[in-house]
């Protein structure tokens, strides 16, 4: 069963790679087999078609890098002991968020939410991504609501979705080719998030 699931885990790795440098016509199943080392019947015990396979590494795709981001901050928050080392955890947050690092993230995020809205498993499978997000980055402000170091009143369910759409937005700023609007833009939403917050804005993204 271990090696079953490693070699599920490699082909979806695989067909992840294809779609992130090449795009869906990447993946074809024949070259996806010799990639992985196994034949297609082999292929075909992991995965009943192309489209299953398409599912599982947009999934994929969408779930790692925004796993590990949400993590992290949760991590960060249970170590701090005042509002200054909660704000500068947000800090760091939206200063890698809105920097041309993430960019690659934020074009498979919008990638991915498209692929779903014509994908009703994969849309199921997105959906589950995030709600687990937004139940981790929610159980960090709840550690801070709960220290009286941010807005005692946020709704924050409603907060985390708000904030994942205002940073989508950074997408069309850069595929209109509007790089030099990012960290205005940037700023903005920030100043917004820190004012929901209720936490002093005195950092400069633009200048980070």
């Amino acid at each position: 069963m271990k090696d079953s699931n490693n070699t599920r885990s490699r082909i979806i790795q695989c067909a992840a790679t294809l779609i992130d440098k090449h795009g869906e016509s990447a993946v074809r199943i024949r070259d996806l087999a010799e990639m992985v080392g196994i034949s297609q019947p082999s292929l075909y015990h992991h995965f009943t078609n192309r489209e299953a396979v398409l599912e599982a590494a947009h999934l994929h795709l969408f779930t790692t890098k925004q796993n590990e981001y949400a993590q992290g901050i949760l991590r960060d928050t249970l170590k701090c002991t005042t509002q200054e080392q909660f704000r500068e955890v947000l800090s760091n947050f939206f200063a890698f968020a809105h920097s041309s690092e993430s960019q690659t993230i934020r074009e498979t995020r919008i990638t991915v939410m498209a692929g779903a809205l014509r994908r009703p498993t994969l849309m199921r499978e997105v959906k589950t991504s995030i709600g687990s997000l937004a139940t981790t980055v929610g159980d960090a402000l709840r550690v801070a609501q709960n220290n009286h170091w941010i807005n005692e009143d946020l709704n924050i369910d409603a907060f985390i979705y708000w904030l994942l759409g205002e940073l989508t937005v950074l997408v069309f700023i850069e595929a209109t080719d509007n790089i030099h609007l990012r960290p205005h833009v940037s700023q903005l939403i920030r100043d917004a998030a820190f004012i929901h917050l209720r936490l002093p804005r005195d950092i400069d993204l633009a200048s980070r």
